[in-house]
């Protein structure tokens, strides 16, 4: 799930493990991100679960855009915190 709001947005990862019957309650995967667009999700064949989006971060004054990751290793029902990687202009 994709939520914006005035100002920011948040990433969410909903898990079913039973075709699609249920879900989980949504895990937000932007906790350290606020202006985040584009998510995209990939499973491997041993389970593991990458959602990869677009964010601005601040520092300062200083503004970057970095593509950031989120990483789960039990086929999405945890997710380590997401990591940024600064892009270069």
């Amino acid at each position: 799930r994709f939520k914006g709001n005035h100002g920011g947005s948040n990433i969410y990862v909903y898990r079913s493990t039973d075709h699609g019957a249920t879900f989980s309650n949504g895990t937000l995967l932007t906790t350290s991100f606020n202006d985040v667009q584009d998510p995209d999700i990939a499973v491997t064949s041993n389970g593991h679960v990458y959602v990869t989006f677009f964010a601005n971060t601040h520092k300062g004054n200083a503004q970057a855009q970095a593509v950031v990751y989120a990483k789960s290793i039990d086929c999405g029902a945890t997710f380590a915190p997401a990591k940024a990687s600064s892009m270069n202009s």
